[in-house]
């Protein structure tokens, strides 16, 4: 099922917001994080080989095709949020990380084969 709305914490964001790492809603999406999330580890690893820019081609060709299947046009702007984060300079590096992480838990339904330990 398509979602139509961005859910909480996602915000659109534009090229700028990407490029110079700006989150208009950091704080409130660092406080409303779950303490924990099923597969955290696996999405953390997730956050952190995006945010390190470690996928291959291949990775990043099947990590954008599930994002797309599960979320249809919303998806770009909910894929251009998790980026923008990548890109900040705030927070510390296991707050942008852990909400990453939570990010592509929404994006997703579970990890994708690539990253499963």
């Amino acid at each position: 099922m398509h979602i139509t709305e961005l859910p909480v914490p996602f915000q659109k964001v534009n090229d700028a917001h990407i490029v110079f790492g700006f989150i208009p809603n950091m704080d409130e999406a660092i406080s409303a994080r779950p303490k924990t999330i099923p597969q955290e580890l696996e999405w953390d690893r997730l956050a952190q080989l995006m945010h390190l820019d470690m996928l291959n081609a291949e990775q990043k060709a099947e990590l954008d095709r599930l994002i797309k299947e599960e979320n249809g046009a919303i998806a770009t702007d909910m894929y251009r949020y998790v980026r923008a984060w990548s890109q900040s300079f705030r927070p510390s590096l296991d707050d942008k990380l852990k909400v990453m992480g939570w990010c592509l838990s929404q994006l997703l339904r579970e990890p994708p084969s690539f990253i499963r330990t």
